[in-house]
């Protein structure tokens, strides 16, 4: 998944070239899947923090540390 992020990232593949590619690396889902997970705020190091009393909801970065 690494590589699909990195080679949609460049804007030099179409999806379905990505997905191909992905294929070829051994991911064995479907394309509505694979663009699912793509789009998924997780796997691009997001999180969703819910409202909380009078705060809004919002999408935060996560900060890794190793």
């Amino acid at each position: 998944m690494k590589d699909a992020f990195k080679r949609l990232a460049t804007r030099t593949y179409a999806i379905r070239q990505v997905y191909r590619m992905a294929q070829e690396q051994g991911i064995t889902c479907g394309f509505n899947n694979f663009w699912r997970l793509l789009r998924n705020p997780v796997y691009c190091g997001k999180i969703i923090v819910p409202a909380y009393q009078d705060e809004a909801a919002d999408l935060v970065m996560a900060s890794l540390r190793h």
